[in-house]
């Protein structure tokens, strides 16, 4: 009798695995952008106008947040010059109402003046 013949070495899941992960490390390079792999692993980069209006989103983003912290300019001294007028009337006087152009120098609506004089004569 012949003898049979011994079945193969069972491969190593590792082995297929990394083999796997080896073949499917291909570089895209497209008008959105790119990822390339090396030997530190994946880079994804942007194209350098997208790259820019990335950042410049990114920087406005935080700088709205900064305003919204630390508010400044023409609304922030509007609305401190109205405060401080508010509160250095006389005891028992109403302060004056102002129309809104004058304050921030922009035009507005009448209703919204409107508005606002019924809401200073009530204080």
């Amino acid at each position: 009798m012949a003898s049979s013949p011994k079945p193969p070495k069972p491969v190593d899941p590792t082995t297929v695995i990394n083999a796997q992960a080896q073949a499917n490390r291909i570089n895209r390079i497209t008008p959105f952008g790119s990822q390339t792999y090396g030997p530190d692993g994946l880079t994804t980069s942007l194209p350098a106008g997208t790259q820019a209006a990335f950042n410049n989103v990114s920087d406005m983003a935080g700088n709205k947040q900064h305003l919204l912290n630390n508010p400044t300019g023409d609304l922030q001294s509007a609305l401190l010059a109205r405060v401080t007028q508010r509160y250095q009337q006389p005891q028992g006087q109403k302060p004056q109402s102002q129309p809104m152009q004058q304050i921030g120098q922009t035009p507005v609506a009448p209703q919204w003046n409107d508005a606002l004089s019924k809401i200073w004569s009530q204080h």
